[in-house]
């Protein structure tokens, strides 16, 4: 089975000419390549390219269906047959995209977006994401000896939401999602092919550190444990998440993952609002559940489960300028049917979600 490999980046960062750089690098040590644009490779997805890069009205909804039918054409007629028998398949944007541009970019609902992205995709999650970054002033110094520009690329501050999203996306998937800052080609040219050579060589699927390679003497037991608070997220069911970074025993200094995600609990709700960076302790207990590899592998993991008793121990600075501030939660916490309180949660840290986007990212 074959490695996917997509390369993202605003419109001017030389995302394209990297690709076409470490392809030949790649085919030169003796891999098989197949490169794939996106929106485009076969005939429909081609005529949706010269469609959503037009000035034809149309809703956001519309563009992201577009998006998505043009993406859904090309993964069942060329990314998913050649993948089982090419070395590495690279993609000149993919999922991360549309997450970008009509997710922070437009403002979109991010979570829905993704709930489709993996609908038409599958399986065919990409391996790794190169995120090819240059500075600001530096992406509007090239933008000026560009052609012809689509809307994508002539609105500064859409420019800028779309940049802060990608930011967004890199933070959330650091197994994933690699940044190659290209301010000298070759150099950004040579990480890049060591990045994806790295990737193909891997015999394993599953890379992060976790809490079954790192902690094995740990397995089922309970224990107080600190942790840096990540992002709010949704499982398959919709149910709020929270990524923890760095976690590590109480007292401790070995890192037992360097992320997990649990579910976002009535005991964590019970330490009133949590955002990004915050420093958190609390009591869980290692639980084993089975993973499922994108090769379809299966075998053991060990993740957080029981988490209580959550202390705030450092929390970030909130600016009076935003107009956002911290909450108890005791509001929450008090009401006693169940439906009501996932619910009311559920659209509490929704609108967490949203603030964070617009004030901490």
């Amino acid at each position: 089975m074959g490695k996917i490999v997509s390369f993202e980046g605003l419109d001017g960062v030389g995302k394209s000419t990297i690709l076409k750089q470490v392809q030949r690098k790649l085919e030169k040590d003796g891999y098989s390549v197949l490169v794939i644009r996106e929106p485009g490779t076969t005939q429909l997805s081609e005529k949706i390219r010269k469609l959503v890069k037009s000035d034809v009205p149309r809703s956001s909804m519309s563009e992201i269906l577009l998006f998505m039918a043009a993406r859904a054409d090309m993964v069942n007629s060329v990314l998913s047959p050649n993948v089982k028998h090419t070395d590495v398949i690279l993609l000149d944007r993919y999922i991360d995209s549309t997450l970008a541009y009509q997710g922070y970019g437009e403002g979109q609902d991010i979570e829905k977006i993704k709930q489709l992205n993996n609908m038409v995709v599958g399986v065919n999650q990409p391996n790794l994401t190169i995120y090819i970054d240059v500075p600001e002033s530096e992406i509007e110094s090239r933008m000026k000896t560009r052609g012809k520009k689509d809307r994508f690329e002539t609105d500064k501050q859409f420019i800028k939401k779309v940049r802060k999203g990608y930011k967004e996306i890199c933070k959330s998937n650091p197994d994933r999602v690699k940044v190659v800052t290209n301010l000298n080609v070759k150099e950004a040219v040579d990480k890049a092919h060591t990045l994806i050579v790295d990737c193909i060589t891997s015999k394993t699927e599953h890379k992060r550190k976790s809490l079954a390679k790192l902690s094995k003497p740990l397995k089922c037991e309970s224990g107080n444990f600190k942790a840096t608070v990540g992002r709010i997220g949704r499982d398959e069911k919709d149910n709020p998440t929270l990524l923890l970074t760095d976690v590590k025993k109480v007292g401790g200094r070995k890192v037992l993952a360097d992320h997990v995600w649990v579910q976002y609990t009535r005991e964590l709700i019970k330490a009133g609002t949590l955002l990004p960076n915050d420093e958190i302790t609390f009591s869980a207990t290692i639980e084993p559940y089975e993973h499922v590899a994108k090769n379809g592998t299966k075998y053991d993991e060990y993740g957080l489960a029981n988490v209580k008793d959550v202390k705030l121990t450092k929390a970030i600075r909130v600016k009076k300028s935003t107009g956002f501030e911290r909450e108890s939660l005791d509001r929450l916490t008090s009401i006693t049917d169940e439906k009501l309180f996932k619910d009311s949660a559920s659209r509490y840290l929704r609108y967490v979600t949203a603030m964070i986007h617009e004030h901490f990212s």
